[in-house]
């Protein structure tokens, strides 16, 4: 057995005390100088090695250092032998490896923990804990190609450069398709941003399949790929109550949208043989749902209420009440029993110009009165007793009211000394907003999908309920004059509709459109 010097060594055995030549052993991959056993040693002669170190380092510390003939004779007698000279000496999860003819054998990781799941390096026994088709980190078993490009990866694997260096990686590039998972399927992100999905076959994942990006629509999807959901500018979560907090999910025709929820009624849904305002409801629908179909009709009871004309009434539960258009039959406010038309109470305005429409909700009776500036009220009364609770001022002319729309805890009405929209918090006893319109008077707003509608002056709009900001505005031709509108927007189901003499016009609650 000699002892020659060589490039990469099978056994080294240098300066190094007895008991450190099964360490190299273990770090077969890295270039060390030193001693080599050239004859493929068996386990008994390995230990003779390492029991005679002391020897060993003597005979090699007085030995000539080898020429370069030397050199190349052991080199011919290594590659005589070239394909088995560690065979039997790697360690366990290694193997012997020629990487070229003539050249070293070397023991390299045999593959055994391949993809298996790291943390760091050192979980990988001479491997690389890193990422494999952008997943793990697993373990990268390193890896060498000799003369014919054979590799020294397990079957199923080739040797491939990687981020760091030449590895083993699974034939079909990853680590997660395997044959176990063919058909398995995960997401990912195509060219464009949008979400789509890689499917395991027998080759590795396929391409990323996805939609391509197209202009957002409030449907629960991004559309366009920028990584928001429906984030569409003319749509608003918190407050369109045709998509409250989610796209599609509507409102009730009498509730408003606040912070993506429903909700604020404040008991504005008539009652069964509810009347609570002008048309019925806050869409002026004059349709009254609830009551039952009992016909022909029959008088119950009646009462003469003066000369003139009266306003239409208002019903909440089990009182009605009622308002004149003449001063000459008064400027009082009367409640009556809806079962016998007995008389409840009465409010007089008295020194007043006009008296409005009432609106009749939540136990509350709400009326404008008008008296120039100052003096001209919105009055809020007691339904059961007549007292007065709220009294919010607003500016005027000679104007006429028409019903006040009562959504929730806001009260909104027109009003204005050039015309426009009052808003009153009834429960924080004070004005919200004013929005200025054209001065015109005798008009009502209505409620649908959470917006309040306007029409004064041909001019259909639509408001923000908390700030009264108009959202859009479409003009219809009309032929009003004198200022007094006596007129309000009305709803069905899905659209709303104006007079506007002498026509009626069908239009889109959402964009203004006359359809």
């Amino acid at each position: 057995m000699a002892l020659v010097a060589a490039e990469s060594p099978v056994i080294v055995a240098n300066k190094n005390r007895s008991g450190l030549a099964v360490e190299e052993l273990k770090r077969w991959t890295k270039s060390l100088t030193g001693a080599v056993v050239h004859d493929a040693a068996t386990a008994a002669e390995v230990a003779d090695i390492e029991a005679g170190f002391d020897t060993a380092d003597a005979a090699t510390a007085s030995a000539p250092a080898p020429d370069a003939e030397a050199v190349e004779t052991a080199d011919a007698a290594l590659s005589e032998d070239a394909s088995t000279p560690c065979a039997g000496l790697c360690p366990a999860g290694f193997a012997c490896f020629t990487a070229k003819a003539g050249g070293p054998a070397e023991c390299l990781p045999d593959g055994a923990l391949q993809c298996q799941a790291c943390a760091v390096d050192a979980n990988c026994a001479g491997g690389t804990c890193g990422k494999v088709d952008g997943e793990g980190p697993f373990c990268l078993v390193p890896c060498k190609l000799d003369a014919q490009g054979a590799s020294s990866c397990a079957a199923g694997s080739t040797c491939l450069t990687t981020e760091t260096d030449l590895h083993c990686v699974p034939n079909s590039g990853s680590c997660t398709c395997t044959a176990a998972a063919i058909g398995a399927s995960k997401p990912c992100i195509a060219q464009g941003g949008c979400a789509g999905t890689r499917t395991c076959g027998a080759t590795g994942w396929s391409a990323c399949v996805a939609a391509s990006p197209v202009a957002e629509v409030c449907d629960g999807v991004d559309n366009d790929c920028n990584g928001k959901t429906d984030d569409v500018p003319a749509v608003n979560l918190a407050s369109d109550a045709t998509h409250c907090g989610a796209c599609d999910k509507s409102c009730t025709k009498w509730q408003v949208c606040s912070a993506g929820v429903c909700g604020g009624t404040g008991g504005s849904i008539p009652a069964v043989g509810g009347w609570i305002t002008l048309g019925a409801d806050n869409q002026h629908s004059g349709a009254a749902l609830a009551e039952a179909d009992n016909l022909p009709m029959t008088a119950d009871w009646s009462v003469k209420l003066g000369t003139w004309q009266h306003h239409p009434v208002a019903i909440d539960g089990p009182r009605l009440f009622v308002t004149p258009i003449s001063p000459s039959d008064g400027k009082t406010l009367r409640a009556y029993d809806v079962a016998t038309g007995q008389l409840l109470w009465q409010h007089d305005f008295r020194q007043v110009a006009s008296v409005g429409q009432p609106t009749a909700v939540g136990g509350k009776v709400f009326v404008g009165q008008n008296n120039n500036s100052p003096g001209t009220f919105l009055w809020v009364l007691g339904a059961a007793t007549g007292k007065v609770l709220h009294a919010f001022p607003m500016s005027a002319q000679w104007d006429k009211y028409w019903a006040p729309l009562v959504v929730g805890d806001t009260v909104y009405t027109n009003g204005g000394n050039s015309g426009g929209m009052y808003a009153f918090s009834i429960s924080q006893d004070q004005q919200l907003f004013y929005t200025g319109l054209e001065p015109w008077s005798a008009w009502s707003p209505a409620l649908f999908g959470g917006n309040i509608f306007t029409f004064v002056a041909g001019h259909v709009r639509s408001h923000d309920p908390k700030t009264g900001k108009v959202l859009w505005e479409t003009g219809v031709a009309s032929q009003f004059s004198g200022y007094m509108m006596e007129n309000a927007p009305v709803f069905d189901a899905t659209q709303g509709y104006v007079v506007a003499v002498p026509n009626l016009y069908a239009f889109s609650p959402s964009t203004g459109a006359i359809l």
